[in-house]
């Protein structure tokens, strides 16, 4: 979800290119028995090569699709040791319009591969096949100009079906629909108009919820520990977003709330000491009275000494 809010904002700067943003999502098939999904990944992966190498993008789910199968046409065994299988396939390639199941052109090619087992031969095959060749640059280019067909035509209905869904507050779908409209098309400009509007709710949407619950967590407990988990949370908010101004106050007031309470707790641990050793000087003198009290109360119960004072004293 966020990957195409990002593709979108890069698409708002102006730096993707006018091929670049079409998406053609790989979709593959074949028809051999015993096949793991190693395969169908070695195949989507290939797809993918071809759709960069001719200039679009790798789509999810989207609209039109690059799509391959391949059927064995020929295998033999190649005695060993070690035992080798040699395998050809056709491996066909088409491109269209995957949600109205509306196919705009397909070509198809042979590949040979070979592999100590039949699976590891249809790898090795699959994995020949060239990512760019003429045939295979002429029918992406086909499917670039019926998707630029298809947007001219849809596009007005397509953005209207946007706005709906930002009404709706759905900005992240919105977003969606809208970036594939590729620049060739009339609609561009209104539909990225669109789009920025969508984003903006979008991060204003989010960075809201975000500062409520930073609010409410702050509310609840202003504790230090507290306090590091709300600007943790704080510090998600978009920079953009209507929020920001407000989310970087309450990070100034739980920095200056924790500053106090880090204060407050240095004044009181040095007060705790002062009090600690005013206590020890307190119990070192009542331990010096209380000796002297002994010696006095001891003296006081002997017998009264007779002095020897001589005359030549005075």
């Amino acid at each position: 979800m966020f990957k195409k809010l990002f593709c979108s904002i890069a698409l708002l700067a102006g730096v993707v290119s006018a091929s670049a943003q079409m998406q053609l999502t790989p979709v593959a098939s074949g028809t051999a028995k015993g096949l793991d999904q190693n395969v169908s990944e070695v195949i989507e992966n290939r797809l993918r090569s071809i759709i960069a190498a001719n200039g679009f993008t790798s789509g999810t789910n989207s609209r039109f699709v690059l799509a391959a199968r391949f059927n064995v046409l020929d295998k033999q065994v190649i005695p060993g040791p070690p035992t080798k299988i040699v395998t050809v396939l056709e491996v066909t390639l088409a491109v269209g319009d995957g949600f109205s199941n509306t196919c705009f052109e397909s070509r198809s090619f042979e590949v040979k591969g070979a592999g100590n087992s039949e699976q590891r031969a249809i790898l090795s095959a699959l994995k020949s096949l060239k990512t760019k060749n003429p045939a295979i640059s002429e029918l992406v280019a086909t499917a670039q100009q019926r998707i630029t067909d298809y947007y001219e035509k849809n596009g007005a209905s397509l953005i209207a079906q946007a706005k709906t869904l930002i009404t709706s507050q759905e900005y992240a779908k919105a977003i969606d629909q809208l970036s594939g409209i590729p620049i060739e098309c009339s609609h561009y400009k209104a539909a990225v108009a669109a789009m920025n509007e969508a984003y903006q709710k979008e991060i204003d949407s989010r960075a809201a919820s975000i500062l409520m619950e930073a609010q409410a967590a702050w509310a609840a407990d202003q504790t230090d520990a507290s306090g590091d988990k709300v600007v943790a949370l704080l510090s998600q908010v978009d920079p953009n977003s209507s929020s920001y101004p407000k989310a970087q106050a309450l990070i100034k007031q739980v920095a200056a709330r924790i500053q106090k309470l880090h204060d407050e707790a240095l004044a009181y641990d040095r007060k705790m000491e002062q009090m600690k050793l005013q206590t020890a000087a307190d119990l070192e003198k009542a331990r010096v009275k209380a000796a002297r009290d002994i010696a006095v109360a001891y003296a006081q119960n002997q017998p009264k000494v007779v002095y020897k004072v001589r005359n030549y004293w005075w």
